[in-house]
């Protein structure tokens, strides 16, 4: 019967055997079997109920704690339930916030990868460099799809180097187009990070509509990834369908990558001192309107090396520059369109010092900005998800040189009571103090400790106050 199936599930000890010789043919029920069986146990026995979230087709959720209830009264029992909340349907979710108080003893969220991680070790062997910068820009979370992209990655590259007769592996430039392009790839497409960046929008026009649905296609999302690359919008069809059907077509690689040994000649390499003067007038025109950072930077860079070729002065142009520069640095802040204030592409692009010095400098004004911005939101205390995004990305920002002083120029700001999980009503609001707690412990623990302690002596909900306590100390988790 039922127990006799029950006990032949049992590790294969035995205490096990005793009880399936001596539960065969009575009509014991299973609760009757476990409870012989775990009363002769001595050690502690873990039951692990894994893909928590899967399990819901026909089956009541009350079941399954009482389940758990029974399991945990046994007293050399432990219960650890895993799975993503997030992904249990709506009646489910509602059910499980209900009784979970009652028979979980305590919930941990894992919200990050560890920043000791060893990329270069095996098994992963990622370049450090790379994979840090490339998850402070992009706020990934998920190791498996870190390592799926890799695999794809050596793939890729065994498989170019081994059937082609022309692309080198000492190509620099292209291969860390390649790499970047095929990160961006896999992660987008499983995680489809950028896709939750994308806010819904029910009062935009039909016009607002179409672009905002072509904006949630792979490839535009993929692009956000790619924007400092200069062969990466290329790289990504071909990868796309080698990653899709297993069919790769090494011609195309082999033109792209012969297309990063030529030197970038520029449009006017054939032209003359006439025409090109005048063109002048049009390209200086052109810098006050242009509505993208990177066309501005690049069209400031060929007026330069055009008014050199010339004899003519570029300097007067340089206001208007750093003018449009600056609006459109604002406008990119205020859409929260900070992943591309960085200054290794322009770097390349960018012969002229100069030029490269106005940007790095508006760029150091722009994370200012960004960082300004975004705590002030977060001092409001009005913790949403957007809120709870912008917490994770801040504390991943920190890991940063540039921008962990910016924060530490606000770190008495951030010391308040609203940063505090004392109104918190829910995970997305708690959490969201928790991952700004962790953030300013890293900064400056002792400084927290000393804030917490005085907030400690003022009046509180009891409920609010243990909150706070949970949280402190967790903060190292």
């Amino acid at each position: 019967g039922t127990a006799v199936k029950v006990a032949a599930n049992f590790d294969q000890t035995k205490v096990a055997s005793d009880v399936a010789s001596n539960i065969a043919g009575s009509f014991l029920s299973y609760k009757s079997v476990l409870r012989t069986y775990y009363k002769r146990q001595k050690k502690t026995r873990i039951v692990i109920l894994d893909d928590f979230e899967r399990v819901w087709d026909g089956i009541d959720i009350t079941e399954v704690f009482r389940v758990v209830e029974f399991l945990t009264n046994q007293k050399i029992v432990k219960v650890s339930m895993i799975g993503d909340l997030t992904k249990l349907p709506g009646n489910i979710a509602e059910k499980f916030k209900k009784y979970s108080e009652r028979y979980i003893d305590r919930i941990y969220e894992v919200t990050d990868i560890s920043n000791s991680i060893d990329w270069e070790a095996e098994p992963l062997e990622i370049d450090a460099k790379f994979i840090t910068e490339f998850k402070a820009l992009h706020h990934f979370h998920n190791l498996r799809s870190v390592i799926k992209a890799n695999n794809f990655y050596k793939d890729v590259k065994l498989t170019l180097l081994s059937r082609s007769g022309v692309i080198q592996k000492d190509s620099v430039r292209f291969w860390n187009d390649l790499r970047l392009t095929v990160f961006a790839l896999v992660i987008e497409s499983i995680d489809e990070i950028k896709l939750s960046e994308i806010e819904p929008c029910d009062s935009a026009s039909r016009e607002q509509q179409i672009v905002l649905e072509m904006s949630k296609k792979l490839e535009r999302r993929v692009g956000k990834y790619l924007q400092d690359s200069r062969f990466g919008t290329f790289l990504y069809k071909p990868l796309l369908e080698y990653y899709e059907t297993n069919s790769i077509n090494v011609e195309l690689f082999e033109s792209i990558y012969n297309q990063t040994l030529q030197d970038d000649r520029p449009p006017y390499f054939y032209s003359d001192e006439k025409n090109i003067r005048s063109e002048l007038p049009s390209i200086r025109l052109s810098i006050m309107t242009i509505d993208n950072l990177s066309e501005l930077v690049k069209t400031m860079r060929d007026y330069t090396q055009l008014c050199s070729l010339c004899g003519e002065n570029a300097e007067e142009a340089i206001p208007d520059f750093k003018k449009r520069l600056h609006e459109l640095v604002v406008t990119l802040v205020n859409q929260d369109v900070t992943d591309i204030f960085e200054t290794g592409y322009f770097a390349f692009v960018l012969e002229d010092q100069k030029l490269l010095d106005i940007v790095n400098e508006e760029f150091g004004n722009a994370k200012k900005l960004m960082v300004d911005y975004w705590i002030d939101r977060l001092l409001k205390g009005e913790f949403t998800e957007k809120e709870f995004n912008l917490a994770k990305r801040l504390s991943d920002y920190c890991y940063s040189d540039t921008y962990k002083t910016l924060i530490e120029q606000r770190y008495s700001d951030l010391l308040c009571r609203n940063v505090f999980p004392i109104d918190a009503h829910n995970d997305i609001q708690y959490y969201t103090s928790v991952t700004i707690l962790r953030m300013l412990n890293r900064i400056d623990g002792e400084r927290l400790e000393k804030f917490y302690n005085e907030l400690k002596l003022e009046y509180m909900d009891p409920v609010a106050r243990n909150r706070c306590k949970q949280a402190m100390a967790h903060l190292n988790d």
